[in-house]
């Protein structure tokens, strides 16, 4: 009987130092493993932060990435819809200041929802005789990641390595932008 009670109390304090020491060294492995709680996440709203990948299909179906804006200069990213008031008169002001712009480039992202409404859009504002503005789709949700839903439309202007510098809301004066176009 000493005997059985000797073997149980034996293999109890080994099954303990085994638990013990898979509990130290489990402890350990978390020590040593990557903190993945800690990534970063990118806050496009953010100045100073990276514009997003973008594709946007425009009326003619034609598709453009941001590295189609690539030139060395601000790019603005306009976030509007083309049956917003505030957003025709804003394409007004660019368009009487256009001749100000000289490689600065302009981008429309509209919601797909709002895609049936660009080709009036674009006949009523004569858009197409304003070569450095692009009037499109956005395909991969970046008003999202961009917009503030304060108010339409919202104007992000980044530098020509792709950080925003600057964002507006509402319409803007072309003597406010005036410092960031090039």
């Amino acid at each position: 009987m000493i005997r059985k009670l000797l073997i149980i109390a034996l293999l109890l304090s080994g099954a303990n130092a085994f638990a013990q020491h898979t509990k130290a060294n489990t402890g350990k492995a978390k020590e040593n493993a990557p903190d993945t709680s800690k990534s970063k996440v990118i806050d496009y709203k953010e100045i100073g932060s990276p514009l997003p990948d973008f594709l946007i299909q425009t009326e003619d179906n034609k598709l453009y990435t941001q590295d189609d804006f690539n030139n060395g200069a601000n790019l603005f990213v306009i976030m509007f819809n083309p049956t917003c008031s505030h957003c025709m008169d804003e394409t007004r002001t660019l368009e009487k200041g256009d001749s100000v712009f000289k490689k600065s480039k302009i981008v429309f992202l509209g919601k797909p929802a709002v895609r049936s409404y660009l080709p009036k859009f674009i006949t009523d504002l004569k858009t197409n005789d304003y070569p450095r503005m692009t009037i499109g789709i956005d395909s991969f949700n970046v008003n999202d990641k961009l917009y503030l839903y304060s108010l339409l439309p919202q104007i992000n202007i980044y530098d020509k390595s792709r950080k925003l510098i600057k964002v507006f809301k509402g319409e803007t004066p072309i003597d406010s932008l005036k410092s960031y176009i090039q």
